[in-house]
C-alpha cells in the first residue's frame, strides 16, 4: 500500500478556519434576511401596520399595566370596543381564581378574560388562539404580549372578510400571565369554551425584535410543524428549544393548554433581550418586522387548516430543525432508534475499513473519542471560568451592551484548547483516529439524547447520516488516497458547523453569555470537528503560548474598555421605598448592580443587609426618615377560638400592586378563607419554610378580609405588605439619579407600607 501523505499543518489550519468564518458569516447573513416585509394598512393579508395603530389605541399613553391594575382594566374595555366595532360579541370571564404553591404560599388574583368565539360549520372543532394583555409593572407591554394583542385582533378582522371556515376559532386575550397564568388557567379550567378547543396556538415575546421562533410544541404536534413549515418561508425553528425550555424557569400560558394534551404551536421572539420586561418595551423600539412575522406565522397557519373536516391531525412527536431558514428537516421520534442503529453499521464498517488499511485502530478510535470528550470538556470549563474572570474584574459582565468581546473571547478559548491540548492527547494519533473518534463520540450523545431529551438528537444524527456514509465509501474506494479523505475532514467542519452554529445564535439571544459554558460545549463540538484536518501535535507550542498571552491582554483590556450597560441596553435596577409605623428604608438593588454616581451621592449610607423579613435576599439598603407615606394600610384585628379574623384598607385609588399577608412558619397555620376560598396549608411541607404567604393581586384586593385558622393558639407576628406602583414625591429625584444606563424591570419601582400584627394570649395588637 502506498503510503499516504500528510495534510499541511499551516494549510490545513487556514483552511479550517477559513470555513468557519465564511459558513458562520453565511449563516448571520441568511437569518438578516429572513424577517418579512412590512405589509401597508390597505393589504388584504396581515398587516403589522394596521395591528400597530390598534395598539395605540389601546394604550395611547404606553403605560404599565399589570394584571389586576386599574390601567390594564381600561385596555380590557379598549379591547372588548375594538371587537365589538369588528362585529363581534365579546364574552367576558370574570373569575378570582388562585395559584397555590405546595401548601406553603397561595396567589390570588380576579382575572378579566375576553373570549371571542368565531363559530365554524363544525361545531366541535375549533382552534384556540390565546394571547395575554397584561404587562409587567416596570414597563408598556409593547412587545410582551402587545405583538400578540395586535396578532388577535388583526386575525379578527381578517375573520370578518372570509367565509364561514369548517374549522372554528376561539380568540382568547386571558389576563395576570405575568403574575401566574391566572388567565389561561381560569379559561382551561372554567370556561366552557375549553373543551370545544382541538388545537392551541399562542404568542409571546422576550424583546423587541427578532424573528418569530416556533420554540415549543404541545402533545402529538409532528404533523402541525409539517404544515406550518409547508407554509411558511423562511422559518426559524427546531425541538431542541422545546427540550431546553422544558428544564428553565420560565412559562407561558402554553404550559396550560400544553397540561389538557392539546397540539399546538407556541411563537415567540426574544431579540433585545434587555428591553424584556423594562420601560423600553414600548412602540418606539418594537420591530415591525417582529409583529409582522408572528401575523405571518399564525395567519398562514390558520389559512392551511381551516378548511380541514376536522383537527384530528396524525399522532405522532417529530425531531425536527431548520435548514438555513429554508428547509424542514424532521423524522418521527421512534424512528431515531432506527436512525441510530444505521450510524452504529456504518461507523463499524468505517472503523473496520480503517482498521484494515492501516489509518486507524480501535484502541486509536477510542482514543480520539476521549480526546474529542476532553476537549469539548475544556472549552466548557475554560469558557465559564473566563466569564467569571471577568465578572469578577468588572464587577458585572460587560455583554449586555455588546457581546462582541465575550463572544470573540471563547472563539478564541476553544482555538486554544483545540491547539494546545489537542497537541498534547493527539500526539500519536491518525487523523483518521480523531476523525472516527469524532463520530464515535456524537454516536454516544445521540443515544444519550435519543433517551433522555429525543428533541435534541438531530445536533448528532444529522452530521452522523451526512459525514459517515462519505466516509465510509472514501475508506474503501480511496484507501491509498489522502486527498479525498482530507476533504471528508473537511466536510465534518462544514457540516457540524451548520448544525451547531444555529444554538449559538438562539444561546446569544436568550443568555447573551451569562451561561458561558453551554457557549463553550458547542464551540468545543465546532472545533473538535477541527482535529482531524489539522495536524495538531505540528503546532508550535512556544508561539502559541505567546498568542495566549496576547490575546488574554486584549481581550480583557476590551472587557475594561467596553461600557457594561448602556442607554439602549440598560440593566434591570428596582429602587424600592419600604416604611412601618417605626422605621424606613430605601433598596436599590442587590450588591452586584451597578449604581451611577449620581445615585451613589443621593444614598451616601447605603449598606448590605436583608431589609424583607419574608426571604433572605441581600440588597443594598439605606435607612431613611419616615416620610408618612400615602397611600398607608389600616389593619382590623381580632383573635377568636384560634381564628384571626383580619380586615385590610389598602386604599384603592393609589397604584396598589398587591397585599401580602405573611405568617410564620411555625405558627401552626392551618388554613386560610377569603372570599369564600379555602386554602389549605400543610404542617409537614412547611418544616424548612421561614415564612407561610397568602398574597391577592391587583387593585381590587385594597379591601381584603380573611380568616386564618391555627391548630393551636397562636404567638408571633403576622406581616402585612402593600406594595404600590412606583416611588413616593419624596423620592422621585432617584429615579433620575438612577440614570439611564439603569431601568426599573419586572416588578419595577416600588412603595411598600408594612404593618404587623402581635399574636398572643390576649387577642391581637397592631
Amino acid at each position: 500500500m502506498a503510503a499516504l501523505q500528510k495534510p499541511n499543518s499551516q494549510v490545513e489550519l487556514t483552511i479550517g478556519f477559513i470555513l468557519i468564518v465564511i459558513l458562520v458569516t453565511f449563516q448571520v447573513t441568511l437569518r438578516d434576511l429572513a424577517l418579512p416585509e412590512v405589509q401597508p394598512s390597505d393589504s388584504t393579508s396581515f398587516s403589522a401596520n394596521r395591528a400597530l395603530v390598534d395598539l395605540k389605541a389601546l394604550n395611547p399613553d404606553s403605560k404599565p399595566h399589570p394584571g389586576g391594575s386599574a390601567q390594564n382594566e381600561r385596555i380590557g374595555n379598549a379591547i372588548v370596543d375594538k371587537l365589538v366595532s369588528l362585529g363581534y360579541q365579546p364574552d367576558i370571564q370574570e373569575q378570582f381564581y388562585c395559584n397555590e404553591y405546595s401548601n406553603v404560599a397561595v396567589e390570588c388574583m380576579t382575572v378579566r378574560n375576553i373570549v371571542v368565539h368565531i363559530p365554524g360549520k363544525k361545531p366541535q372543532e375549533n382552534v384556540l388562539l390565546s394571547a395575554h394583555y397584561d404587562s409587567v409593572a416596570a414597563g408598556p407591554g409593547a412587545a410582551d404580549a402587545g405583538v400578540a394583542v395586535g396578532t388577535l385582533l388583526e386575525v379578527a378582522r381578517l375573520m370578518k372578510d372570509r367565509p364561514q371556515s369548517n374549522i372554528g376559532m376561539v380568540l382568547l386575550f386571558n389576563e395576570g400571565e405575568e403574575d401566574g397564568l391566572f388567565g389561561a388557567r381560569a379559561f382551561t379550567q372554567h370556561h366552557p369554551l375549553a373543551k370545544q378547543v382541538k388545537l392551541a396556538l399562542n404568542i409571546e415575546a422576550r424583546g423587541s425584535a427578532g424573528y418569530s421562533v416556533l420554540f415549543e410544541t404541545g402533545t402529538n404536534s409532528g404533523e402541525l410543524v409539517k404544515t406550518y413549515a409547508a407554509q411558511m418561508t423562511p422559518i426559524w425553528t427546531n425541538s431542541l428549544f422545546g427540550e431546553v425550555y422544558r428544564f428553565m424557569p420560565n412559562f407561558t400560558d402554553f404550559n396550560e393548554y400544553h397540561k389538557l394534551e392539546l397540539p399546538g404551536l407556541n411563537f415567540a421572539n426574544a431579540e433585545m433581550e434587555p428591553h424584556y420586561h423594562t420601560p423600553l418595551d414600548n412602540f418606539d423600539n418594537l420591530n415591525l418586522q417582529t409583529l409582522q412575522h408572528h401575523g405571518d406565522n399564525v395567519w398562514l397557519f390558520l389559512d392551511a387548516i381551516l378548511e380541514r373536516e376536522d383537527l384530528a391531525f396524525k399522532k405522532e412527536n417529530i425531531v425536527f430543525t431548520d435548514l438555513f431558514g429554508w428547509l424542514l428537516i424532521y423524522w418521527a421520534n421512534g424512528t431515531t432508534m432506527l436512525l441510530l442503529g444505521i450510524s452504529s453499521v456504518l461507523l463499524v464498517a468505517s472503523v473496520y475499513a480503517a482498521r484494515k488499511h492501516k489509518q486507524a485502530t480501535i484502541k486509536g478510535v477510542l482514543a480520539g473519542w476521549l480526546t474529542v470528550l476532553a476537549l469539548v470538556l475544556l472549552c466548557a470549563i475554560f469558557a465559564q471560568v473566563w466569564q467569571l474572570v471577568v465578572q469578577t474584574l468588572t464587577g458585572t459582565g460587560p455583554w449586555r451592551s455588546s457581546i462582541i468581546a465575550i463572544s470573540l473571547s471563547i472563539w478564541f478559548i476553544c482555538g486554544f484548547v483545540l491547539l494546545l491540548f489537542g497537541r498534547l492527547f493527539a500526539k500519536k494519533l491518525t487523523s483518521m483516529d480523531l476523525h472516527l473518534g469524532l463520530l464515535t463520540f456524537f454516536l454516544m450523545f445521540a443515544a444519550i439524547t435519543a433517551v433522555l431529551a429525543v428533541g435534541v438528537s438531530y445536533l448528532f444524527i444529522i452530521p452522523l447520516l451526512v459525514i459517515l456514509p462519505i466516509t465510509t465509501i472514501m475508506l474503501f474506494v480511496h484507501r491509498d488516497n489522502a486527498e479525498p479523505l482530507v476533504w471528508s475532514y473537511r466536510l465534518a467542519i462544514c457540516v457540524v458547523l451548520f448544525v451547531f452554529y444555529p444554538v449559538i445564535q438562539i444561546a446569544d439571544i436568550l443568555f447573551s453569555y451569562n451561561l458561558s459554558a453551554f457557549q463553550g460545549l458547542i464551540w468545543g463540538c465546532i472545533f473538535a470537528s477541527l482535529l482531524s484536518a489539522v495536524p495538531v501535535k505540528e503546532v508550535p507550542v512556544k508561539k502559541l503560548r505567546r498568542l495566549f498571552l496576547v490575546f488574554s491582554v486584549i481581550f480583557l483590556a476590551a472587557t475594561f474598555i467596553q461600557k457594561p450597560f448602556t442607554e439602549n441596553k440598560p440593566q434591570g435596577l428596582n429602587l424600592q421605598y419600604m416604611e412601618d409605623d417605626s422605621t424606613a428604608s430605601v433598596i436599590a438593588g442587590v450588591p452586584r448592580k451597578k449604581l451611577a454616581p449620581e445615585l451613589r451621592q443621593a444614598l451616601p449610607n447605603l449598606k448590605v443587609d436583608t431589609p424583607f423579613a419574608w426571604e433572605q435576599q441581600r440588597y443594598r439598603v439605606e435607612q431613611s426618615e419616615s416620610q408618612q407615606i400615602t397611600p398607608h394600610i389600616q389593619l382590623e384585628s381580632q383573635l377568636i377560638d384560634n381564628q384571626l379574623h383580619l380586615g385590610i384598607d389598602a386604599q384603592q385609588g393609589h397604584n396598589l400592586l398587591n397585599v401580602k399577608v405573611y405568617f410564620a412558619a411555625d405558627s401552626k397555620l392551618t388554613e386560610i378563607v377569603s372570599r369564600e376560598h379555602q386554602h389549605v396549608y400543610d404542617p409537614q411541607t412547611t418544616k424548612h419554610r421561614d415564612m407561610l404567604s397568602y398574597s391577592c393581586l391587583g387593585y381590587t384586593c385594597a379591601n381584603l378580609n380573611l380568616v386564618a385558622h391555627f391548630s393551636e393558639e397562636p404567638k408571633g407576628e403576622v406581616l402585612v405588605v402593600a406594595s404600590y406602583m412606583g416611588l413616593p414625591k419624596s423620592k422621585q429625584h432617584l429615579i433620575e439619579a438612577r440614570g439611564k444606563r439603569s431601568v426599573p424591570r419586572n416588578q419595577g419601582d416600588l412603595t411598600m407600607s408594612v404593618k404587623s400584627i402581635t399574636l398572643g394570649t390576649s387577642g391581637s395588637q397592631e
